[in-house]
């Protein structure tokens, strides 16, 4: 539920603060006094996007910051999801600045409106007259009857395996026109890919080619240089090795002298080792070098194939030709054996949509049952709000599969005896629309837990025993979920938990619009003067009193 309230500079709001209770709250005020004002800040909480224009004028930014208490909603997953602090009690601010910057912010941490709006979508639903045009929205229709039938995570299941459906279907449609594109081209790809197949390609292969021709190409001088390290090092008259040895053979004449050259001697017999090795491996290595020119034409005429077939296919690598390859191998085969490929996905096709089906017909099954006790208690509650031959219909057709199963939904109504049934959008009147959206939403709050649900006027066209009738219907709404109607009607707004009243006060420059909660003396006094006007009589306060009784 929405705790508090505060708007700075929004509007014709300067400063104002709002603690709001549980159940239902009632907003009144004069028209123009700013009720609506708070709709477009609630709005902005719940990510609808803002202009400069609805910051105070004079000011340089407005703010618009809620206090929501959602622990009993169960939105972790969401707060997870979006990485956001999950709190006892949540704070959602907005700011927007006349230099045309929009910021949001979910428990001080900063969001973007899409975020904004999927949280604001699950806490914050405000209901006004333009807001009927859901009755013709079939999603909605959806919605409500799952909502009513308990069906919201059967529903979820089937859109799960509905979306695989859906992505096999696209797959098979985009293999079947690349097999119809590449079945023209199949010549030349058969090919290229027998081309380089013939090649046969390895990994590797290039460096290990280049190498050896750089190798053999060089083989005198690889020998020759060789030779000067192994002789320098090991044959050679005064040869590095000889050097040592007589310096070791010293070492350990005064190692016998003094112990500490010992460490010294040893030093050096580690490095006459190593050296030696050196020079054993070079020497080795350079045993099996020879100018073979055979050889040597061979591997040029390799390098000139690799090097032939990455320009021709404008690669620069053995390893790019190799995937140039594989590529051209599935292509081919999709052409050539695809057919075996597109039955195996096509019979996937066909299972899959079998369980689509059968899921779709519980879920039809379901909505039948809860269209029938849905429509009846729709109808009680229009007969309490004065439509007393009021009849509605549910009429669930089927049609192709679609996201929500094989359903087609279209509420049929009248409000005459007598009168044949038609679409509720285009039989009913605004006020009609109203009261049949007020009862909806008061069976919905009783299956789906709605944090907040803001009513704007939704009693607009009725009055007197109409008019106490909703407002019993918004009093049980409040039982369920917290609720704040702004009316013009006593008789509605004597039924309020709490009641509100906006105003507007001057200053010699400047007006601002206000809020204050009334106490019990005060709703009698308002009460009175939404039933007599201006003028507050005693009769009037009698009659405000009775109501609120």
């Amino acid at each position: 539920m929405l705790n508090k309230l505060h708007v700075q500079n929004f509007a014709l709001i300067e400063d104002l603060k709002l603690n709001l209770e549980k159940g239902l709250n009632i907003i009144t005020g004069e028209t123009g006094a700013g009720k609506s004002i708070l709709l477009g800040a609630l709005g902005l909480l719940s990510g609808k996007r803002a202009d400069i224009s609805i910051v105070r004028a004079g000011t340089k930014k407005c703010v618009v910051e809620g206090e929501f208490l959602l622990g009993a909603y169960g939105l972790n997953l969401f707060f997870n999801k979006h990485d956001l602090d999950i709190e006892e009690v949540t704070i959602i601010r907005r700011e927007i600045s006349t230099s045309g910057k929009s910021r949001a912010f979910v428990n001080d941490s900063p969001v973007n409106l899409a975020i904004l709006k999927e949280l604001g979508d699950q806490i914050i639903d405000v209901h006004s007259q333009h807001s009927n045009l859901l009755l013709a929205n079939p999603q909605f229709s959806f919605q409500l009857l799952d909502g009513f039938a308990g069906q919201q995570e059967k529903v979820k299941s089937y859109q799960k395996k509905f979306s695989v459906w859906i992505e096999l279907t696209q797959t098979l449609k985009l293999l079947e026109e690349k097999q119809q594109q590449e079945q023209l081209n199949l010549e030349f790809h058969q090919f290229q890919l027998n081309e380089l197949t013939t090649a046969d390609l390895k990994e590797g292969e290039q460096e290990v080619l280049e190498t050896d021709f750089e190798v053999l190409n060089n083989a005198e001088d690889i020998r020759e240089n060789a030779s000067i390290v192994a002789n320098g090092i090991l044959y050679n008259k005064n040869s590095v090795q000889e050097v040592l040895q007589n310096s070791k053979v010293a070492l350990s004449k005064l190692a016998s002298f003094d112990g500490s050259y010992t460490e010294l001697e040893n030093r050096l017999t580690s490095g006459l080792i190593e050296l030696k090795d050196i020079a054993e491996e070079v020497e080795q290595k350079s045993r099996g070098i020879s100018s073979d020119v055979q050889r040597v034409n061979e591997i040029d005429d390799r390098l000139s194939v690799l090097f032939g077939l990455q320009k021709k296919y404008i690669v620069a690598s053995v390893e790019d030709l190799i995937t140039k390859r594989d590529e051209l191998k599935q292509t081919v085969d999709l052409v050539v054996g695809g057919d075996e490929q597109l039955e195996t996905l096509k019979n996937k096709i066909i299972t899959q949509e079998e369980s689509l089906i059968v899921l779709a017909e519980t879920l039809t099954k379901k909505r039948i049952d809860a269209s029938k006790k849905l429509a009846k208690e729709v109808v009680g509650d229009l007969k309490l709000m004065g439509i007393t031959e009021a009849q509605l219909q549910f009429e669930i057709s089927e049609i192709e599969l679609n996201q929500f199963g094989c359903d087609k939904i279209d509420f049929l109504f009248t409000a005459n005896k007598g009168n044949q049934l038609g679409s509720l959008s285009k039989t009913a009147s605004g006020g009609e629309l109203s009261r049949v959206m007020l009862s909806l939403k008061r069976l919905m709050s009783s299956k789906t837990a709605l944090p907040t649900i803001v009513f704007d006027e939704i009693d607009t066209g009725v009055s007197g025993e109409v008019a106490d009738q909703m407002g019993d219907l918004m009093k049980k709404m409040g039982v369920e979920m917290q609720v704040l109607t702004i009316t013009h009607l006593p008789q509605i707004a004597a039924k309020g938990n709490a009641h509100y009243k906006v105003y507007k006060s001057h200053d010699a420059s400047t007006t601002s619009s206000q809020i204050k909660s009334l106490s019990n003396s005060e709703r009698v006094d308002e009460l009175a003067q939404m039933l007599s006007g201006t003028k507050v009589t005693e009769a009037s306060r009698q009659n405000a009193m009775e109501l609120l009784k």
